[in-house]
């Protein structure tokens, strides 16, 4: 994050920060927040603009204020689901930039064990598939499994890499532009495995998509598809839209 040149909109800078650090789960809910000294001091900026964007976070339900203690992070109930067409695209509209570990990489076969989750392919087809860590201010945020048709993957090239964003690659290939997305959004607790992945407790939500990415030039079955769980944290900080418990 660089520091912004307009002292105007100088909180923004301020706010972006305490947002990662809300995002990443550095403090959970009802925690402490670093200081407005402290916070002058690491982002050399001024107390008047420290406040400003403290009292915006306040007003939007971010952050609470104890009088003569300090600020915390406010507990959110509920949180909203971004009709969004990726991860990537979710965390740069909140001003974050994500990176992508990938933690495994192999080939797959649709079969009677995994057939219930990969419904839309007959048993039988294949091509590579990817598990995937999100990461956010060097916190994972969300884990993913990638799957790949193999005539897609073949189309798109052997130079793909799965630590890049597949929509974005899909669509520098002229031959292979995604035009339709299927997707179902569920909000559920997470597995212990998920949980420790996301460094998060089994008492706190996850948001579990499965994306289906279809391309009719190449074929009439779905190219692509992507199941991901994300850490609700990231959906905390948007307020357009809410999914309630």
């Amino acid at each position: 994050m660089s520091k912004r040149e307009n002292t105007a909109t100088l909180y923004l800078y301020v706010k972006e920060y305490v947002m990662k650090l809300l995002v990443s789960g550095k403090y959970p809910p009802n925690t402490k927040l670093p200081t407005e000294f402290e916070l002058m001091k690491k982002l050399n900026v001024g107390r008047a603009t420290v406040r400003e964007a403290l009292t915006r976070l306040e007003n939007e339900g971010f952050i609470y204020k104890r009088q003569g203690i300090g600020t915390f992070v406010a507990e959110n109930s509920e949180f909203s689901i971004h009709p969004f067409a990726s991860f990537s695209y979710t965390a740069h509209s909140l001003g974050f930039n994500d990176t992508i570990t990938v933690l495994k990489e192999e080939s797959f076969k649709v079969d009677k064990n995994n057939h219930e989750l990969l419904e839309r392919w007959d048993i039988g087809v294949g091509g590579m598939t990817a598990y995937r860590a999100r990461i956010i201010e060097n916190a994972p945020v969300a884990i993913d499994t990638v799957y790949i048709l193999e005539i897609a993957n073949n189309i798109i090239g052997k130079d793909f890499s799965f630590g890049e964003p597949i929509d974005e690659k899909f669509n520098k290939t002229m031959k292979s532009k995604i035009d339709h997305l299927a997707t179902d959004v569920y909000k559920r607790k997470p597995t212990e495995e998920e949980a420790k992945l996301l460094k998060m407790s089994t008492d706190e939500d996850v948001v579990e998509i499965r994306r289906w990415m279809y391309s009719t030039s190449i074929c009439s079955m779905p190219v692509a598809f992507t199941h991901i769980v994300i850490n609700s944290r990231m959906f905390k900080l948007q307020k357009d839209f809410r999914l309630t418990k």
